[in-house]
């Protein structure tokens, strides 16, 4: 509630002010601070407060986008709001909902996107998502990212759409050129979407191999510390190839290590035993 009240204060703030040119550039002075609360809200050691205080991050968010229709950096912070909400608290409980959060995530990820004049064309007149990755460079990576993690995150609910199926050769562009850029971001999240991706693939065209060598990468790259990847492994890799020993070692071992193994996951890591815990409840439905 009061994070809520007190970005209804903020957003009324800057209601008050009459010239919009000045509030515009107040909206994009502050805009680089949610960046720190967002860092912050990841070492949280408990998720509640996370889920409770995320609607309201997102209706300030969304009300400062009015003011800034054009900020990158809200465009791509609201697209992660969605996503994590969704991915956190609503995927396995509302799947219909968490795919409605989803794609609003996507779309302002897309504004985020096409805020670029050279991406934008390219997507508009040639529906092109690779060619316009390409122009992309580093500062653009959060844009991709989301954009991408949103897009993907709704295909994996809608897998019985087969429409929805055409849409994967954009989102491994989008994805393929964040981790040409930084394969590292975000604990490793270009490498866990294709371990995730290669999981989905046959064994002819090696999709338990591919996926198990970028499992292997997040590992690397996180130390093991992040729980998130040890839960999409156990569900995306150990049920594809069928080994029920793996897991439910996997899940073991996520249930009994502290979430602040890693101090700056603990939250992310807390929300991963939640999924730990459905999916070991949905143990029957794969195997």
């Amino acid at each position: 509630m009061k994070i809520l009240i007190n970005s209804i204060l903020i957003a009324g703030m800057f209601s008050l002010v009459s010239c919009a040119t000045f509030r515009t550039m107040g909206v994009n002075a502050i805009a680089p601070s949610f960046n720190e609360i967002i860092e912050s809200a990841y070492k949280m050691n408990d998720s509640l407060i996370l889920k409770e205080g995320i609607p309201s991050n997102i209706i300030l968010l969304e009300g400062l986008l009015g003011f800034s229709p054009d900020n990158r950096n809200l465009l791509a912070l609201t697209a992660q709001a969605y996503c994590s909400y969704a991915l956190g608290f609503i995927e396995d409980t509302d799947p219909e909902r968490a795919k409605k959060l989803y794609l609003r995530g996507r779309d302002f990820g897309l504004r985020a996107l096409k805020v670029n004049k050279k991406f934008r064309k390219i997507v508009n007149k040639e529906k092109d998502f690779k060619k316009a990755a390409a122009v992309l460079d580093e500062e653009y990576i959060p844009d991709l990212f989301w954009t991408g993690f949103c897009w993907a995150s709704w295909l994996n609910l809608s897998k019985k759409d087969p429409v929805a199926l055409y849409d994967i050769s954009n989102i491994v562009a989008l994805m393929e050129r964040v981790k040409d850029l930084d394969g590292k971001y975000f604990n490793g999240g270009p490498h866990l979407f294709f371990a995730m991706y290669y999981s989905g693939l046959p064994v002819p065209m090696g999709g338990p191999e591919k996926a198990q060598a970028e499992f292997d990468k997040v590992f690397e790259i996180t130390g093991g510390k992040f729980l998130m990847a040890k839960a999409f492994y156990a569900r995306f890799y150990a049920t594809i190839i069928k080994d029920e020993e793996l897991f439910d070692k996997t899940i073991e071992e996520i249930l009994n290590t502290p979430s602040d193994i890693d101090p700056n996951l603990a939250v992310m890591n807390e929300i991963a035993k939640t999924k730990a815990r459905h999916f070991r409840n949905q143990r029957m439905d794969f195997f």
